[in-house]
């Protein structure tokens, strides 16, 4: 019975973090906020998360990124890489905070600069691209 509500605990918090980050980008028409992508850091780096949950984060992202984008194919050009990069990290590192703070800053940076371009031919500053960094790490601090 516990396994069941621990289970249903897990599968409500990606539904809240993808509840919150629709409602931030509604609010702020821009996707500043992505509490998701954090949570999915955090499970990454973890020992003791199962290919399971990394799969239904992962899923919750590409729902994200589709209600963002309407595209799925920017949005495995994170996921793809994020996942092998932090699966070798926790491979061969011990996951502390900084690790997390630098894929998180990582993936930002790579989306802003590789993806958008690419895919939707937008240009960001880098005042934005840093406000966003600095808004994610916010979000992150309070993860275990």
């Amino acid at each position: 019975m516990k396994r069941h509500i621990n289970t249903a605990f897990f599968y409500g918090l990606i539904l809240l973090f993808l509840f919150i980050d629709i409602c931030c980008f509604a609010f702020l028409e821009q996707p500043l906020i992505n509490t998701l992508l954090c949570f999915y850091i955090v499970l990454l780096l973890q020992s003791n998360s199962s290919i399971i949950q990394l799969t239904a984060a992962a899923s919750g992202l590409l729902l994200e990124f589709f209600v963002f984008y309407g595209r799925f194919i920017p949005s495995l050009v994170i996921i793809i890489p994020l996942t092998l990069i932090g699966l070798l990290i926790r491979k061969i590192c011990y996951p502390n905070k900084s690790l997390r703070y630098g894929l998180l800053t990582a993936t930002i940076v790579a989306q802003t600069y590789l993806v958008e371009p690419y895919f939707f031919h937008s240009q960001r500053l880098m005042t934005y691209t840093i406000m966003k960094v600095f808004a994610n790490i916010l979000v992150m601090i309070p993860f275990p």
